[in-house]
């Protein structure tokens, strides 16, 4: 978390220098209304996907991993990258997959979470031992 806040200053920072936080009841018309506020936009979403992969990839398997194994943390995580990246159109797929269907349970203000949550929680188990045990 401080690494994204620390990101998004120093993203804020590369735009528009040095100068103060206009404030939330300003920023929205800063970021709008100037093609530096939609350039950061866009180098900003590109930097908090780079973020949002890297979670992704650490913890998608890590966590069924600790469940099925007696492994550490640091092991599932290495172990959770290495599948990613071994099995990376398939992942790409999964990842969106689960965003869009947080897409939808913030539509449902959060009442989606109800069914999507334990249907993902599910299927990340089976996908684990797909991936991570083919023997299983």
């Amino acid at each position: 978390m401080l690494l994204w806040t620390r990101a998004a200053v120093i993203v804020w920072a590369l735009f528009f220098g040095v100068t103060a936080f206009p404030g939330l009841d300003n920023v929205i018309g800063v970021l709008v209304g100037s093609a530096y506020g939609w350039t950061m936009i866009a180098v900003g979403t590109a930097i908090g996907g780079l973020f949002a992969a890297f979670a992704f990839s650490i913890s998608v398997f890590a966590v069924p991993m600790m469940l099925d194994r007696r492994v550490d943390a640091l092991t599932a995580m290495g172990t959770s990258t290495k599948l990613v990246w071994n099995n990376l159109p398939a992942m790409i797929g999964w990842g969106a997959m689960v965003i869009a269907l947080f897409a939808i349970c913030v539509a449902t203000g959060l009442l989606g979470m109800i069914l999507v949550f334990p249907l993902l929680g599910h299927a990340t188990w089976h996908a684990y031992l797909a991936v991570a045990r083919p023997e299983a």
